[in-house]
């Protein structure tokens, strides 16, 4: 194997996206033993050095029709997306013909684009949540087209095409469910990491290959053996520490703030109750996309009684350091499904909060899904029910984390070599 592409990367500052990198070179240096790996992300001039024995790192489809353009009036957005879509198609048409492998255009970025798929000898679609939209509204519809042509155009371009650790859904209207039909049923195989997407494809009908494995982040425990201490910039309770990720969830404004405020509410009661510390988990901070779990966990400050409670770590920190952070907790809330991951990594118990359904279906595969609080139904007293429910059942909670990692991980492990017996079977 000369040539591995990797497509739908976010960005490292998002952690769990990081997490899955991370992993998913890993895998594919065990399966495959490329010569090179190649990485199309989103934040890629952010990106540069964050990864190992990457050979080249280049834009998706994301940042080159839609993020590179965000600052745009209008008008110049929409000439911007249609001039590319232009572009994109003719040189699809011109390939179809001819085989020239060329971009069509002047646009440096999709020329990028295009030669690091016509490089590749297999390509993979990052693991994670993106196949998703909140609404049928034409930005959604827009959302999902792009995010699917970032890596059906491989596959109209002749590559094998394999979708890893995925899930899927929410979607809404004809449209959608046409597009993502249309798409999936051209890839190679569909690996999903939990039963709710798997159902979903069931119900699509969909004619493709699929099969269920686990998030991928759970093979990251074999990277984090080695990981040095985090030093907190807060001393830590002699009495009991929780750690916390937060998120910008609600488009209503007065839902987000209840939500804070109930987290709020949370941590004074740890503080009462326990003299607990609560340390904030830096889970994603890519400010350059208007994306930063920070400003949530700053606004849970003016709600407190007690502001020497929370600590805000702002740091920068590689996943590993983060699975350190977590180990020195003795619990977890987290509402960023990743954060909770690395918890249960570090056998940290950890109350999910659920805001998609991936949240509930990877908690539910490690037989904690009692632990779950959705986060349209959070309010003050079932977070704290639950809250002393896990302190009444800690050891055996510790169990069943020892008992079903192990499991979840070789699921997790079975994704890339059920990739590599697709591939081979697919060039014999």
């Amino acid at each position: 194997m000369k040539s591995i592409l990797i497509t739908n990367v976010y960005s490292y500052k998002n952690k769990g996206d990081a997490t899955i990198v991370l992993s998913l070179i890993q895998e594919l240096e065990r399966v495959f033993s490329p010569k090179n790996i190649d990485i199309q992300s989103t934040d890629f001039k952010n990106d540069i050095n964050k990864y190992p024995n990457i050979q080249t790192l280049g834009p998706t489809l994301m940042w080159v029709v839609l993020s590179s353009n965000r600052k745009k009036n209008i008008f110049l957005k929409i000439c911007h997306i249609l001039l590319c879509l232009v572009g994109i198609s003719l040189t699809l048409i011109r390939y179809k013909l001819t085989k020239n492998t060329n971009y069509i255009g002047r646009n440096q970025s999709l020329k990028k684009y295009f030669e690091m798929v016509f490089n590749s000898d297999l390509v993979i679609a990052c693991g994670g949540g993106y196949l998703r939209t909140s609404s049928r509204s034409p930005a959604n519809n827009l959302l999902l087209l792009i995010t699917c042509m970032n890596f059906f155009i491989p596959k109209l371009l002749g590559k094998k095409v394999y979708l890893y650790s995925q899930s899927i859904g929410p979607i809404f209207g004809n449209f959608q469910k046409f597009l993502l039909c249309y798409v999936l049923n051209r890839v190679d195989l569909i690996l999903v990491r939990e039963q709710i997407s798997y159902q979903l494809l069931t119900k699509m009908d969909i004619q493709s290959e699929f099969e269920q494995v686990a998030d991928s982040a759970f093979i990251f425990n074999k990277l984090t053996q080695k990981s040095s201490q985090f030093q907190f910039s807060s001393p830590l309770s002699k009495e009991m520490n929780v750690g916390l990720t937060v998120r910008d969830w609600f488009e209503n404004q007065n839902q987000q703030d209840k939500y804070e405020q109930t987290i709020a509410k949370f941590i004074d009661y740890l503080y009462r109750n326990h003299s607990a510390k609560t340390f904030y988990f830096p889970q994603v901070i890519a400010s350059q996309f208007g994306d930063d779990d920070r400003k949530s966990a700053n606004r849970l400050k003016k709600y407190l009684k007690n502001k020497e409670s929370l600590i805000i770590e702002n740091k920068d920190l590689h996943p590993k350091e983060l699975v350190n952070f977590a180990s020195q907790m003795d619990y977890f809330v987290g509402t960023r499904m990743h954060s909770n991951i690395l918890s249960l990594i570090a056998q940290t118990p950890v109350i999910a909060i659920e805001y998609e359904h991936k949240t509930r279906g990877i908690m539910k595969d490690m037989g904690l899904e009692n632990y779950v609080i959705n986060i349209e139904e959070l309010n003050f007293k079932s977070l704290v029910a639950k809250f002393e429910e896990i302190t009444k059942d800690y050891k055996s909670y510790k169990e069943q984390i020892s008992k079903n990692i192990t499991i979840v991980n070789k699921k997790a492990e079975l994704a890339m070599d059920l990739i590599k017996k697709s591939y081979n079977n697919e060039n014999t």
